[in-house]
């Protein structure tokens, strides 16, 4: 699946190198919690219920024993400010991120698909599924797929935002200056639909683009993303869904191209990069680490529950393809759903919070458990 207004790599200009080739997770080690994270106050949905749902974290670096975060939950039009400090992830205030008010704002067009088995046109949710951050803006990612629950093609799922925080946790404006209504819609917060565009364009999950996560037979045949990253002006996108071969994918693009003003679509330089995970096994959340290094959540494509969760560690080269290196397995974490069904809670994002000494420490949140049920864990890291 291509464009003609797409300018695209003829061949994958990055990739991830492992230390070692052809480990699997499930042969990793499996790792439990190594303590519980206390939540202060409470996440919440569009509902204003306690989240059950959140799928992303991402922190500005530690100031004075603190961190501000922000935190999605992917059946929400909001993010939520969230503050880690001294073993605790304290709820903030909300901010807005789509509406029906702001849509003519949005950058690049939305897509069209005929692939979705059912349209609907209304602003929902932002279906949002991965955090990042990059100084100075936050950046909150879509899923750019069909709704899981009811197959539809709805435009506020294609959406990329991003905004800026200060130094006290407040939505700023693009000088710096704080005092807006972060509970209405807002200028200042930048949405663009630039990254279907690049997302249909790429060879990997081009084909798979618009289409619902579960196809027929229960196969991976949909696009649905859920990690993200932003290192050195890039945005990378990791894919639950489809995997092909063993093979995850992310999709880069030039931050300044996705946000480039606009509704004319405009050329993109796609980085469309395998990953080597493992069957049946997508991208769950992203994070950039130092030294140029990249955690990866990984978890069943579908929800399979003969397939773990568990981390990985990969370098970013200029070279080819190779598979990740498999840190750690997670010990499944079982919860019970809103009606007391016991079920098993899925890890959906990642936070580090250190590696150095040999040693990665990073919270992992779960979409089923009431907030999120934050816990930290400890993993070796491999000498390269």
């Amino acid at each position: 699946m291509g464009s003609p207004f797409m300018l695209k790599t003829a061949a994958i200009l990055l990739a991830l190198v492992a230390a070692s080739h052809g480990a699997r997770a499930a042969d990793a080690a499996a790792l439990a919690p190594a303590r519980q994270i206390a939540v202060a106050g409470e996440f919440v949905n569009d509902k204003g219920k306690i989240s059950r749902d959140l799928s992303g974290i991402a922190c500005q670096p530690e100031a004075a024993g603190r961190r501000i975060c922000v935190v999605i939950d992917d059946q929400s039009r909001f993010a939520q400010i969230a503050f880690l400090e001294q073993g605790t992830l304290r709820a903030g205030t909300r901010i807005k991120l789509i509406a029906e008010e702001s849509r003519a704002t949005i950058v690049g067009s939305s897509p069209t698909t005929a692939q979705c088995p059912k349209e609907d046109d209304k602003f929902k949710d932002l279906d949002g599924e991965g955090v990042a951050y990059a100084a100075p803006y936050f950046y909150v990612v879509g899923s750019h797929g069909c709704s899981r629950r009811s197959g539809k093609f709805t435009p506020s799922a294609f959406v990329t935002v991003r905004f800026r925080l200060n130094t006290s946790g407040d939505l700023v404006d693009g000088e710096g200056k704080p005092g807006l209504d972060a509970s209405a819609p807002n200028t200042s917060v930048e949405a663009t639909y630039r990254l279907s565009d690049a997302l249909a364009a790429a060879d990997s999950v081009g084909s798979s683009f618009g289409r619902v996560l579960k196809g027929h037979g229960g196969k991976s045949d949909g696009l649905n993303v859920e990690g993200l990253a932003v290192i050195d002006g890039m945005l990378y996108a990791g894919a639950r869904a489809p995997s092909v071969d063993g093979d995850a994918f992310i999709i880069g693009a030039k931050i300044a191209d996705l946000f480039a003003p606009g509704a004319d679509r405009i050329p993109l330089q796609i980085f469309d990069i395998p990953l080597g995970l493992g069957k049946n096994t997508g991208i769950r959340d992203l994070a950039a680490l130092p030294g140029g290094k990249l955690l990866i959540l990984a978890g069943p494509t579908q929800d399979d529950p003969a397939t773990p969760y568990s981390l990985f560690i990969a370098s970013w080269l200029l070279t080819g393809r190779a598979a990740a290196t498999p840190l750690a397995r997670l010990e499944d974490v079982h919860t019970t759903d809103k009606d007391g069904q016991p079920i098993r809670a899925k890890a959906e994002a990642v936070l580090p919070i250190a590696a150095s000494d040999g040693e990665l420490r990073a919270i992992v949140l779960f979409d089923g458990p009431a907030n999120g049920a934050p816990a930290e864990y400890r993993a070796p890291i491999p000498q390269d």
